[in-house]
């Protein structure tokens, strides 16, 4: 998250969980398919990764999203950032193992262990997204992975789901026995020297190419 400009580097980072990842949540007003981030090989979505890193008493949770399009060289860069003050209480903090529903099967997450983390909020999670504007809309694939963050960025509630291995498991039970006892907050984010120095913005969804005319 550092080389993105999204946080400093001073102090280092300890980071905990840096994962391809699913993410779901209730369907919304607008319908659509209410995940994203599915890690089948087939699916083009298989890039969304989960970011937990912990440092002093900083912890950043964050969501990653690269976009490409045909025209563009390099991929937008999209993260949803969790505040730190999520709902910890419905959280297994033992972070055992999530049991495979049909969905996390079809997710690619069926043949293996997996860790869930409910997220439960007030009010929707901003992201993080390039200031510049598009000069052409967004088609296809790119058109329906912004279509699934938007809608994620208006749940208040979601789960994260990613693949299970001990050592994560030991961190994150340090991590969250910490958050509930409110002794980690979120870091300062760098949005101006964020996307090469040309600067980042909050939900600005009407500059990345969405009702842009064909």
């Amino acid at each position: 998250m550092e080389d993105y400009g999204l946080i400093s580097s001073d102090p280092p980072w300890k980071w905990v969980v840096q994962k391809p990842c699913f993410v779901r949540w209730p369907k919304g007003k607008e319908g659509g398919e209410p995940n994203l981030g599915q890690l089948s090989p087939v699916n083009s979505t298989s890039r969304l990764t989960v970011n937990i890193g912990r440092r002093s008493d900083e912890l950043l949770i964050a969501l990653h999203l690269p976009i490409s399009s045909r025209n563009s060289k390099r991929p937008r860069d999209y993260f949803v950032v969790i505040p730190c003050d999520f709902e910890t209480d419905n959280i297994d903090k033992t972070f055992a193992p999530a049991q495979a529903d049909e969905e996390l099967k079809s997710a690619g997450l069926g043949d293996c262990k997996s860790f869930r983390i409910p997220i439960d909020r007030a009010i929707p999670c901003d992201v993080i997204m390039p200031r510049d504007k598009r000069r052409d809309p967004v088609q296809g694939t790119p058109k329906e992975l912004m279509k699934r963050l938007k809608s994620l960025s208006e749940a208040t509630s979601f789960e994260v789901f990613f693949r299970f291995d001990t050592y994560a498991q030991l961190e994150l039970c340090e991590t969250f026995k910490l958050l509930a006892e409110k002794k980690l907050k979120t870091p300062t984010i760098l949005l101006d020297s964020m996307y090469r120095n040309h600067g980042g913005a909050l939900d600005l969804w009407h500059q990345q190419g969405l009702d842009l005319e064909v």
